[in-house]
């Protein structure tokens, strides 16, 4: 029986390149290669990665047979390894790399083509795309940008005008008293200034012009208790103010839980259920339903004795005295007096009562006025007439000056890149 001789693909390719030797081409028939020469073009396809293949089959052979290269190798690997678990668990590694991340552009760029980008850069635990981002930081930096970085390079940062606004609008004297939150906003729902709280506070702390904050900072505690809706609890409490003449002042407050809005508030030289019995009517005046059945909470204070005076009222309202009555404390209300003395009272000369009377009534008509966090942006005033804010406008809003940003800045032509 006759058996048919096969020929490795390599023959067949070196022989239509008529690379092959006169003493391989004797070894095998003339109609053999022939036929090979006038084969098709793209028959075999794979030569030139068989070929590659066939090379790092020889070197990996090689490589196996050395034992002193196989030993350098797997301490090298080793001692890599080590290296990288051990400068990636030190604290803050990763700020640390931030901080000096021009050097280790540098580093990469010079070691990238030997071993690879992808494996320098996970010795860092760096990913690709932060490693582009921080390339393109090397770049030099445009002084004509509160960020440093080109309007051109990289168009959705603020514009020019956008900055110049945010800076007009925390120096603005209509707006000393409100935070941050409350103007953003407030710019927000206007439309003038659509951007996110978060940039507010980054350009904010960039231009230097943050808000000033009180001296008593205290821990934050659990939310306390909360009312689901209007009038549903309200708080009552007294703090004291001395003014510039010496004399103690005490500042009656009510406040709705729900939309923390001050619903009546008096200033008077002494503690008296009288004067809290006084703001209480006043609070009553803002119901529209005088079936609402409301939950008052005080403290244990003399001037809360109103048994007696909250059967007459023609509104039905429960008093509970904090941590007594009821497990929690009064704290909401004691944070707005917190508020109305660090934020508005303190931050001006008040020489007697009648100026703490007409900036109290200031304060109070501007702490309802503004916009809260809290409220997501909505005022007390607002959120107490259960106003709801069009969430879609306000992305609308958003959205479009994205995109007005992205055109204006992608003019801009600033020193460094019109060079």
């Amino acid at each position: 029986m006759n058996t048919r001789t096969s020929y490795h693909t390599e023959l067949k390719c070196l022989a239509r390149e008529n690379l092959l030797t006169k003493d391989v081409c004797d070894l095998i028939p003339r109609s053999n290669i022939w036929r090979w020469k006038h084969e098709p073009s793209g028959k075999y396809k794979t030569f030139d990665l068989n070929l590659r293949g066939t090379q790092d089959y020889e070197l990996i052979r090689c490589f196996s047979q050395n034992k002193k290269a196989k030993r350098v190798f797997s301490a090298y690997v080793r001692l890599g390894k080590f290296f990288v678990g051990l400068v990636q668990g030190i604290p803050k590694f990763h700020k640390q790399l931030r901080e000096n991340k021009h050097q280790i552009v540098k580093v990469v760029d010079r070691v990238k083509d030997s071993l690879g980008m992808i494996n320098v850069l996970k010795s860092f635990g760096v990913s690709v795309h932060t490693f582009r981002q921080w390339k393109l930081d090397t770049v030099t930096p445009c002084f004509e940008s509160i960020v440093n970085r080109c309007n051109r390079i990289y168009p959705t940062q603020l514009s020019k005008t956008e900055v110049r606004t945010i800076k007009e609008k925390l120096t603005d004297p209509l707006h000393q008293y409100w935070p941050i939150s409350s103007i953003a906003f407030h710019s927000l729902r206007n439309g003038s200034l659509p951007l996110s709280l978060n940039t507010w506070y980054k350009y904010a702390n960039r231009m230097g012009v943050n808000r000033p904050k009180p001296a008593d900072r205290r821990k934050k505690f659990l939310t306390g208790i909360r009312a689901n809706r209007p009038n549903r609890i309200w708080h009552a409490d007294i703090t004291r103010f001395v003014t510039l003449d010496n004399v103690i002042h005490y500042i009656y407050l009510v406040v709705d839980n729900f939309s923390r809005k001050i619903l009546s508030w008096r200033v008077a030289n002494k503690v008296s259920a009288l004067i809290r019995r006084e703001t209480i009517d006043e609070a009553t005046r803002h119901l529209e339903n005088l079936d609402e059945h409301i939950l008052l909470l005080t403290d244990g204070g003399p001037e809360n004795s109103l048994k007696e005076y909250l059967e007459t009222l023609g509104v039905k309202v429960t008093h509970q005295k904090a941590m007594i009555d009821v497990h929690c404390s009064n704290s909401l209300i004691e944070a707005h007096n917190k508020v109305i003395k660090y934020n508005y009272l303190y931050r001006k000369p008040i020489n007697d009562g009648f100026q703490l009377i007409r900036e109290l009534d200031f304060c109070c008509n501007n702490f309802n006025g503004r916009p809260h966090i809290s409220l997501n942006g909505l005022t007390p005033d607002e959120s107490y007439a259960n106003v709801k804010l069009d969430d879609e406008r306000l992305r609308k809003l958003k959205k479009e000056a994205g995109i007005k940003r992205k055109q204006d800045n992608l003019k801009n032509r600033c020193g460094v890149c019109a060079a």
